[in-house]
């Protein structure tokens, strides 16, 4: 039990549930995040990452934990200061992101099978054994195909769900009207 609350992804999770709680608490606070917190720490991000990872890198492809308690604390920062930012009209974000993020929980839930059935279809018609740009194309064919998929299942499926289910709670009564 302890093996698995202490795993590298429970770590992740963990920091983005505190995240979630703290974002709620400060809101209600209402305090002023500067703008230069999220370059400052951009910055960070971009040196610190790659000399972090080549130090503690895992030949066998195991997530280590140091890596993912330190970047964890920190992405949940920049998440956290972003969406602060975002909520409190203090930062515009491009429409193309903001609708990347409307469809992120069905990218989430569709990508590894997506992923699983091109890159089965990849392999056994189109791949070139020893060619990098193979593995280029595949990648950006893989990717088009999921955020592709994504924005018809958000608008198809879920968009309209969460409007059915969201106006069924929200529909005044008959003796309001």
């Amino acid at each position: 039990m302890l093996k698995v609350v202490c795993s590298a992804y429970s770590i992740e999770f963990i920091c983005g549930a505190f995240t979630a709680i703290i974002f709620d608490s400060v809101m209600a606070k209402k305090s002023l995040i500067p703008k230069s917190i999220v370059l400052v720490m951009l910055l960070v991000l971009c040196v610190s990452y790659p000399v972090f990872f080549s130090i503690f890198y895992d030949p066998n492809g195991k997530r280590l934990l140091i890596p993912c308690i330190v970047f964890g604390i920190f992405f949940s920062m920049l998440v956290f200061t972003l969406v602060t930012l975002e909520t409190r009209h203090q930062m515009k974000f491009p429409a193309m992101l903001v609708r990347i993020g409307n469809v992120s929980y069905t990218i989430y839930l569709s990508h590894v099978l997506i992923l699983g059935l091109l890159g089965r279809i990849w392999a056994s018609y189109f791949s070139v054994p020893g060619m990098a740009l193979d593995d280029i194309i595949a990648y950006a064919v893989m990717l088009l195909a999921i955020v592709s998929y994504s924005f018809i299942a958000f608008r198809l499926i879920e968009n309209p769900s969460y409007k059915l289910f969201l106006g069924k709670r929200r529909q005044p009564s008959v003796a309001t009207l």
